[in-house]
């Protein structure tokens, strides 16, 4: 297979290390691996080692600059490449007129909170897949585009390599944004709740049991609006446990969250779940899950995920006191979750993945 990769960046950060990482893992699995960068680019010599391929360089504007497609169309043509991959939303205009133009398949990908402007969400929708590397990056895509073509990958710098005073500061800095006290127990839940019903039934268990528990819920309305809504809150005010669960749209920083949390409860089908679900385990959060949950074949049952039958809210409300009763069990738990989503987190692992989406395409 043959494709191009773009991205307009000039500086080295943690998405263009994603990218030469990337490009290193395709390359290994046999793919001609080519790059279109800007003049003056700092990481060229980086991707060219990564990928085997002296990266071309080319005066890329970004947005929908007919100048800089045109560029890229001409070196899709001259190679032969099957996919254009742009990895910056400045650059997927200018990459989907590119692939209209050679005949290549798009496939966009999104690494940050940052928002998808005017031009990028026109053009993007005419790629073949989009891929989120990350549960943040998966809601932008979602909201701009829907989930129908949505693929989450993790990227290589999810496992957080934070010290142990890091994960302290962003544990504290949490806690006193959203006002949650130290005694607090933390229960954090990402994803759109379908059913939602489930986790709050949950909640008032686990509440009951231990009443400091604070459950914060993150996106948890992505799959209901109005009704859905209303029938969680009236559900909390029935429970009387308004001072127990916070309810927010999304966050930016998962990491802040994660370091505050005690626990990571997955009850959702959403693709972008999975995503969240790994970096709960690569920052050493135990997971708890429904088995007909999203974690399919990441899920450890019973050494990185407590996993109970759909349907089941006593269950799950088991298994969340038995890591809230248990810190060895907790510690043990948080250790393996941490080691197995280093393991998924290879080159190998994340090649073979983008490969199947780049097979989908040209298929």
């Amino acid at each position: 297979m043959r494709l191009l990769q773009i991205s307009s960046a000039v500086m080295l950060g943690d998405t263009e290390r994603h990218i030469c990482d990337l490009s290193s893992g395709l390359s290994a699995k046999g793919a001609d691996v080519r790059s279109v960068l800007p003049v003056g680019c700092e990481w060229k010599g980086r991707l060219a080692a990564a990928s085997g391929n002296e990266p071309y360089e080319a005066k890329l504007r970004g947005g929908a600059d007919v100048i800089s497609a045109f560029r890229i169309a001409g070196v899709a043509r001259k190679i032969g490449s099957e996919i254009i991959h742009a990895h910056l939303p400045r650059d997927y205009p200018s990459a989907a007129i590119a692939a209209k133009l050679s005949g290549a398949s798009l496939i966009i990908s999104h690494h940050s909170s940052a928002p998808v402007g005017m031009f990028s969400r026109l053009t993007a929708r005419n790629a073949s897949a989009l891929v989120a590397t990350s549960y943040v990056a998966g809601q932008v895509l979602a909201e701009r585009f829907g989930r129908e073509r949505l693929t989450g990958i993790p990227g290589f710098g999810t496992v957080l390599e934070r010290t142990e005073e890091g994960k302290r500061d962003f544990a504290a800095g949490f806690r006193h944004e959203y006002g949650i006290g130290e005694e607090r127990w933390v229960v954090a839940a990402v994803g759109g709740l379908s059913p939602g019903d489930d986790l709050i039934l949950a909640a008032n268990e686990v509440i009951r049991e231990l009443p400091d528990a604070y459950f914060v819920v993150i996106g948890w309305a992505s799959e209901g609006d109005g009704p859905f809504r209303r029938r969680l809150r009236r559900l909390v005010r029935v429970f009387d446990l308004e001072n127990n669960i916070l309810f927010l749209d999304k966050i930016d920083e998962l990491d802040h969250l994660f370091a505050a949390a005690s626990a990571f409860v997955v009850t959702s089908s959403s693709g972008t779940a999975d995503l969240a679900a790994l970096e709960a385990m690569a920052a050493g959060v135990p997971v708890v899950a429904v088995r007909t949950g999203p974690s399919g074949d990441l899920i450890g049952e019973g050494k990185t995920t407590l996993v109970s039958d759909g349907k089941d809210p006593v269950a799950l409300a088991a298994n969340i006191l038995r890591l809230a009763s248990d810190k060895e069990d907790l510690s043990g738990i948080g250790n393996s979750a941490r080691s197995f989503a280093e393991e998924m987190l290879t080159k190998e692992r994340i090649a073979d993945s983008t490969l199947k989406v780049y097979e989908a395409a040209i298929a």
